[in-house]
């Protein structure tokens, strides 16, 4: 699904929310991430937000409790999990949620830990996502939505290190996400200009050892290692000449 700039910074904001809101929670680094106060109840607002955005309903609520019913028939039966009881009120949970199903839910299954993989299985299923929300909706973009999977995936096992999965240029406008690719090309391309340097210098010497027919002969490993030199560097051009290619497109 197109992602349009009309709505980049609605995506990079909510995005930016849950990803201060998680590190905040990892960063004390405790057995227990619900332990902290007030913890849950900021990931539960955070993850709403993204949840609702984009609703085809009218009543965002309505079209929020709609994508979720999807679990019923797209959970697997190994895993299955009762849908009615997850959206059950419990005592400990806040009480304004109280007549607001989705949101129990949404509170339950960040509360167990579960949330990443019925995400996950909401998400597989293209048609049931397009029928409850708009196409600009957080949800609808791919990469958007892998990135609350990841922010998900860390809480659940507490392991702040998944945040470095996090695709960096989903934070950036369109055209320095475009100015980042760029730099990065270039920084990855210096191995293969420096394998194409070694190519170029080997094909000299074997030009100038045929044209004075030396007599004497490397040895085996010698000439092992020249192939494999070789390869490299051939790849190494090739790898060149795509990435010029493509620069001049």
């Amino acid at each position: 699904m197109v992602e349009t700039s009309q709505y980049s910074l609605k995506y990079q904001q909510l995005l930016r929310d849950l990803k201060s809101t998680v590190e905040s929670l990892l960063v004390t680094q405790v057995a227990n991430v619900w332990s902290i106060y007030g913890g849950l109840n900021r990931l539960h607002n955070t993850v709403e937000k993204i949840f609702v955005h984009g609703c085809k309903s009218s009543q965002e609520e309505s079209g929020f409790f709609t994508f979720i019913q999807g679990l019923e028939w797209l959970q697997p039966e190994t895993a299955k999990s009762y849908f009615s009881i997850d959206c059950e009120y419990r005592p400990h949970i806040p009480a304004h949620l109280k007549d607001n199903k989705p949101s129990i839910w949404l509170y339950r299954s960040l509360e167990n830990h579960s949330l990443s993989q019925k995400l996950s299985w909401l998400l597989s299923d293209k048609n049931h996502l397009c029928s409850c929300y708009q196409s600009y909706a957080f949800l609808c973009q791919e990469k958007y939505a892998e990135a609350i999977l990841i922010c998900l995936r860390a809480v659940e096992r507490n392991q702040a290190s998944l945040m470095s999965e996090i695709n960096p240029c989903l934070f950036l406008l369109k055209t320095n996400a475009k100015e980042f690719h760029k730099l990065h090309r270039r920084c990855s391309s210096f191995p293969d200009s420096h394998l194409k340097k070694i190519y170029e210098e080997q094909t000299c010497k074997r030009s100038d050892f045929t044209r004075i027919q030396q007599p004497a002969r490397r040895t085996a490993q010698e000439d092992q290692y020249s192939r494999e030199i070789e390869t490299m560097a051939k790849y190494a051009l090739t790898a060149d000449g795509y990435f010029e290619n493509k620069g001049n497109n």
